[in-house]
């Protein structure tokens, strides 16, 4: 039988990527299995190269090896582990002013998303006076992340407060006085609105 290393491709999700072969030509007996074994694995995002080392014929827990003739035909395959794409979206919002800050922290993971226990993402805008802020997105780092296996797009929204156009009526409070020949002022209004 002739074995072949082969060239493996996958998108990064935090465990090895190992050789893979081919079954050329040739057949094995129903229920035996060919074991092969690499020289490496690659985990993170990058390329490197990787090589059939040894291989053995298996059937249940005997190794029968020797009743084949195996070749290998291609002996190293490629591994890719390519960056993992995640985009990370934080909302936009605007109100009228009120007194009270303006904040929506929770933030859309989409595309990949990251691997689980690796990341999450937050956004930090907060405004409470009038005018506007972007929505600044925060990635909080886990256990095991690394940039560099990652393809991050942000797209941060704006939080706005404009002018509150409520009518506000201010209406001065009345006084009276007995004549005294001295000047008098009453220092007291009404908000109503």
């Amino acid at each position: 039988i002739t074995i072949a290393a082969n060239d493996v491709t996958k998108v990064y999700d935090g465990k090895p990527l190992t050789g893979s072969w081919s079954l050329v030509s040739g057949s094995l007996e129903e229920g035996y299995e060919l074991v092969v074994t690499f020289t490496k694995s690659i985990t993170d995002a990058g390329e490197d190269e990787t090589e059939i080392v040894s291989y053995k014929v298996m059937n249940d827990a005997s190794d029968v090896t020797g009743n084949y003739i195996i070749t290998v035909g291609r002996t190293k395959g490629k591994l890719t582990v390519t960056q993992r794409e995640v985009t990370l979206t934080s909302k936009s919002a605007a109100k009228q002013y009120d007194g009270t800050p303006l904040v929506k922290p929770v933030v859309a993971i989409a595309g990949n998303g990251f691997v689980a226990g690796e990341a999450t993402a937050s956004s930090t805008g907060i405004i409470t006076k009038v005018g506007s802020v972007k929505n600044t997105i925060v990635i909080e780092e886990g256990a095991g992340f690394k940039a560099d296996n990652y393809e991050i797009t942000k797209n941060e929204g704006t939080l706005e407060i404009t002018k509150n156009t409520d009518t506000i009526v201010i209406t001065a409070d009345d006084g009276t006085w007995v004549y005294d020949g001295q000047a008098h002022s009453k220092n007291t209004y009404k908000v109503a609105g």
